[in-house]
């Protein structure tokens, strides 16, 4: 079995469970996760943001969020973009094409790789130099999309970090790419 696939095992096992596994990783539900300790990051006023410093980032460190795909996650998007192929949004319409019914936006899928960036791994400050994004299969209404982000690069000068980034609907990837992050400098006395 390929650390690829134990990841996900574990993971998918981590969400309906309470566990604890070896290795260094993050969750989208702010457990850090080194060795066999588990440790509560930094949250937020709110609650809701948790964030690596980026000092403690280590090649191989991994986040994960999940996120299940509903009609309204869709129509919003669409009404925010302008984006409003009915591929997306109307079912005798996609009924008529390949996909044989609706499929989300791609950019809605990649989207949830940014939530990710942005509240829990590495968290809140940190900001998108770049990002590819490869779409493999489509993405629908009820899908449970996993996204999962593992640290492949450092750049400690340029305060940078590289990350292979995967989507995915059960065993099928959906969309893989890279992202580059900037993180904010800390200001002494902070």
């Amino acid at each position: 079995m390929s650390m690829d696939t134990t990841l996900w095992k574990m993971y998918s096992a981590w969400l309906t469970a309470p566990l604890r596994f070896w290795g260094t990783f993050y969750t989208a539900r702010g457990q850090w996760f080194d060795g066999v300790a588990d440790q509560l990051g930094p949250v937020g006023a709110s609650g809701a943001y948790l964030s690596i410093p980026f000092e403690e980032l280590k090649e191989g460190s991994t986040g994960f969020l999940s996120h299940t795909v509903s009609e309204r996650d869709i129509t919003n998007f669409a009404q925010a973009t302008g984006d409003k192929n009915p591929i997306h949004l109307d079912d005798g319409y996609a009924k008529k094409t390949i996909f044989k019914g609706r499929i989300a936006h791609g950019l809605l899928t990649g989207g949830f790789i940014s939530a990710l960036f942005g509240t829990t791994f590495p968290g809140p400050g940190t900001v998108y130099v770049s990002q590819t994004l490869n779409f493999k299969a489509p993405v629908r209404i009820g899908d449970v999309v996993v996204v999962r982000a593992i640290v492949t690069e450092i750049d400690s000068e340029k305060r940078r970090a590289k990350f292979e980034c995967v989507c995915r609907v059960g065993e099928k990837i959906v969309l893989e790419g890279e992202a580059v992050l900037q993180f904010p400098r800390v200001k002494k006395g902070s």
